[in-house]
């Protein structure tokens, strides 16, 4: 019975150790709605990722620089430079050069899931998120 309940023991020590080691994992960051995501940011824009590039001594995690041709533009700072930058932590969107994206720029120029910007799949959710974008666009 001992050689059970030792069992048992140890089974829901490695299924809590589990959910403990997963949700430290996810992106923690304060989300908004998707109004609050474009009144934040600098520009909105729907881009094609040219090239992308690790910047070297960033911390804590290494960053990645890429540069961009604008697609579309929802909101515009009238002064693009041209290139965004992300951290390579959990709560990046992964910019890899080729691939489209949705970009809600911040200030800083850095982009992230929690400011809005995502990976752009040309399905039936993308289309719907380019047309909300785009009516948003003619108010």
């Amino acid at each position: 019975m001992w050689r059970y309940m030792a069992m048992c023991m140890k089974q829901i020590l490695i299924v809590l150790f589990t959910m403990v080691s997963f949700s430290s994992l996810a992106c923690n960051c304060e989300y908004y709605s998707k109004d609050e995501q474009f009144r934040n940011a600098q520009e909105v824009l729907y881009v094609q990722i040219i090239s992308t590039k690790y910047i070297e001594n960033a911390q804590p995690f290494r960053e990645v620089k890429a540069t961009y041709k604008i697609l579309e533009a929802f909101k515009s700072s009238g002064n693009s430079l041209g290139f965004v930058t992300e951290g390579n932590g959990n709560c990046s969107i992964g910019l890899m050069s080729g691939h489209y994206y949705i970009l809600y720029i911040s200030a800083d120029r850095t982009v992230l899931k929690c400011n809005g910007s995502s990976y752009f799949l040309n399905n039936d959710y993308g289309k719907k998120e380019l047309e909300q974008l785009r009516s948003r666009k003619a108010i």
